[in-house]
């Protein structure tokens, strides 16, 4: 069995692939940001935590002796 394609073929499945490897590029991207976001808003809600908890320790006047 013997395929025959001309450069019509060869250009077409190019540029399919080429826009699959882009697609899934992006996909890769926002996974990426995604958990990287995820990472970011543990770490913000740890110092967040850790601020309150210093406040608490400072007590009303802001200082802790």
């Amino acid at each position: 069995m013997q395929l025959e394609v001309d450069e019509a073929d060869v250009q077409l499945l190019q540029s399919l692939l080429q826009s699959h490897a882009v697609t899934l590029s992006h996909e890769i991207h926002k996974a990426a940001t995604r958990e990287f976001r995820k990472k970011l808003e543990e770490e913000e809600a740890r110092t967040k935590a850790l601020l309150d908890r210093l406040r608490a320790i400072a007590g009303p006047g802001g200082t802790s002796r």
